[in-house]
């Protein structure tokens, strides 16, 4: 009897063995498709990568080749080989959708709002990703020139048609007034359009500003420094010609910061606009008007007020000395 039973022990132990050795085989062999899956995914993974990665290279995707807008700033397109006037094509990674035309159209081509998108393709080509706020504020300063040069053609054409009509004999009295109204009309749209865009702007960027990156944060600055980006209503200026407030009406040289901007105080003051005007901003002020008048030579030291400059319109150099009604009213409250 205990012979018989050592055998059925040895037979159970036996089964067992085999039975576990099963096991492990299936367990092996399991593990080997897994692997063989996950490597297959993996591969699937890796070319679909690539795949993206050149097709966001290829210009195919259609974007307009003008401006929908005069004083928009705008990216020119790499390729027209659609022959068409109005489209053009650019790669994926240069180019953006219609809802970004405002914070991104002087660096990408602007696909236009009427062509259909899917919302896989925007995940995939990464037109969902906001762009960075270092774009943003190189945007900010492309609407800033853009709208000085705008301006300033439109004053440009509306003189040239004025003085047009005024030469003829027969047009009657008063019409040469038609191409002010021009000019005004389109500045004021002009001026509509950009006032609904900058706070969306400064909205970004005081995100940024609020939550910094380094990097970004950085570079943000580096894009407006010296740069005209305070939208004061009918211009662009620097940091530096702006305060919170101010006893003296100073314009075109200085500025307060208007109320509908009063809500990105923190931004402002970050990046450099003052609490106030101290006495050597005067002192500049009326520096510049001696210049400007020519009641004082030029001197290569000399700083030039940077918004009037660029959109200031009540202080030409004129060199005779004499003051403007402007520059003078200016000069008595100084």
């Amino acid at each position: 009897p205990e012979q018989e039973a050592e055998v059925g022990r040895r037979k159970k132990a036996s089964s067992v063995g085999l039975f576990t050795r099963a096991l492990n085989l299936f367990d092996e062999a399991r593990q080997a498709r897994e692997k063989a899956r996950q490597d297959q995914l993996d591969e699937d993974a890796r070319q679909r990568t690539v795949m993206v990665v050149e097709l966001k290279a290829i210009p195919w995707v259609p974007v307009l080749s003008t401006k929908p807008l005069p004083f928009l700033p705008w990216c020119v397109t790499v390729s027209n080989s659609s022959g068409s006037s109005t489209r053009a094509l650019a790669a994926p990674s240069q180019a953006r959708l219609a809802q970004d035309m405002w914070y991104g159209s002087s660096l990408f081509g602007i696909i236009p709002s009427e062509t259909p998108v899917a919302e896989q393709v925007k995940n995939v080509l990464g037109w969902k990703i906001p762009l960075p706020p270092s774009m943003v504020a190189q945007q900010l300063v492309a609407i800033a020139e853009s709208f000085h040069a705008y301006a300033a053609t439109v004053t440009t054409v509306a003189d040239a048609a004025t003085q047009s009509q005024k030469s003829k004999e027969e047009k009657k009295e008063g019409e040469g007034k038609d191409g002010g109204k021009m000019e005004n009309d389109a500045v004021q749209a002009m001026q509509q359009a950009v006032s609904s865009v900058i706070p969306v702007i400064y909205q970004k960027l005081s995100l940024t500003l609020q939550n910094p990156t380094g990097v970004e944060e950085q570079s943000v600055r580096r894009h407006l420094h010296g740069a005209p980006w305070v939208f004061v209503g009918d211009r662009f200026v620097e940091a530096v010609q702006v305060a919170f407030a101010s006893h003296v009406n100073a314009t075109p040289y200085l500025y307060t910061v208007p109320p509908d901007l009063a809500c990105f105080a923190p931004l402002l003051k970050t990046l450099g606009v003052r609490a106030s005007f101290g006495p050597s901003d005067f002192v500049q002020v009326l520096h510049n008007m001696a210049m400007e008048t020519g009641a004082k030579g030029s001197s290569s030291n000399s700083k030039t007020v940077a918004g009037h400059k660029k959109g200031g319109a009540a202080g030409a150099v004129t060199g005779s000395g004499t003051l403007t009604p402007v520059q003078l009213e200016l000069a008595i409250a100084l």
